[in-house]
């Protein structure tokens, strides 16, 4: 992790999880764009309830983005797009996202609105009941142009955000 990425992510701990403003996509978007990557907004806020869970477990599982990642066994160094579901809940009723990062032994920054913005361990992780996929991207998104369609992963200019 960079010095501005750890600088962020200190600053960022504890902050409350807000439903319209501060989700667990939002946050895996701000920290990707800070690695220098770009995520298509996907989803500002699902609906509440079943069917809010549906649409998300839907779109975590299956949308185009999801061609620009290779799933990826806990990663040993750098870093990681990180998909979450329950642990008793079948794989691909993916529900929560956040960002692996391999210092310390491995940890998910994550927002969820008990706690707001949390740094887990993976035991941590799994005691709050998440059951984690690892994503890095592709070679093919590494290459993407930036020009392409906002839907697939961009690769952004050096010091981050393209707007």
């Amino acid at each position: 992790m960079t010095p501005d990425v750890q600088r962020y992510v200190d600053g960022i701990i504890g902050a409350p999880w807000v439903r319209d403003r501060r989700n667990c996509w939002r946050l895996t978007r701000e920290i990707v764009a800070l690695l220098g990557y770009e995520l298509p907004v996907v989803l500002e806020v699902a609906p509440r309830g079943r069917a809010g869970r549906a649409l998300k477990h839907e779109l975590f599982a299956h949308h185009p983005e999801r061609a620009n990642w290779i799933e990826v066994a806990k990663p040993a160094t750098g870093w990681a797009g990180v998909l979450m579901h329950k642990a008793h809940r079948p794989a691909d009723e993916i529900d929560h996202a956040g960002v692996y990062f391999a210092e310390h032994g491995g940890r998910v920054l994550h927002i969820d609105a008990p706690h707001g913005v949390v740094y887990d361990s993976l035991p941590e992780l799994r005691l709050r009941g998440w059951a984690a996929i690892f994503l890095v991207p592709s070679l093919r998104a590494q290459r993407s142009n930036p020009d392409r369609d906002a839907g697939l992963l961009r690769r952004l200019p050096a010091g981050g955000s393209s707007q």
